[in-house]
């Protein structure tokens, strides 16, 4: 009922849908009911159009490879963004170091995993490290 190109709004939101993929079904089957089923006259052109189910499908996956290739242009350009950083190596190495070592004072036994309730004390250890670091300090335990 809602799904439908009659006006420009139902049209913006039937497409709004079908490129988000959120109830894709309906919108299809709302564009294009059998008249056995649904009692409607296709000779009256009531029932949509027979094509709506390869135009649904065709749009959405034009939807998708671009939404694809915009994630694809963003990740590249993040990349090379990245790379003219010179002293971004060695500050994720620290990082890196950091973080190993803060979960090592958090998990002693090495499990790989943490309580639920550590999660937050690690992040606050972190977040003092970092606000430590930024002042050329480095908190007990942290190691460079």
């Amino acid at each position: 009922e809602y799904y439908n190109f009659e006006d420009f709004s139902r049209a913006f939101v039937t497409l709004v849908v079908m490129a988000t993929a959120d109830g894709w079904q309906r919108t299809i089957y709302g564009c294009h009911l059998d008249p056995d089923v649904h009692g409607c006259d296709d000779s009256k052109d009531e029932c949509g159009s027979r094509w709506a189910v390869v135009y649904a499908i065709a749009f959405m996956c034009s939807c998708t490879y671009v939404m694809v290739q915009v994630f694809i242009a963003v990740v590249l350009e993040n990349f090379s963004d990245a790379k003219g950083m010179g002293a971004l190596p060695e500050k994720l190495e620290k990082t890196c170091n950091a973080w190993r070592n803060a979960w090592l004072l958090f998990d002693p036994e090495g499990r790989g995993e943490l309580p639920t309730g550590q999660v937050l004390n690690i992040v606050r250890y972190m977040v003092d490290w970092y606000y430590a670091t930024t002042r050329e300090e480095m908190p007990a335990g942290c190691i460079s």
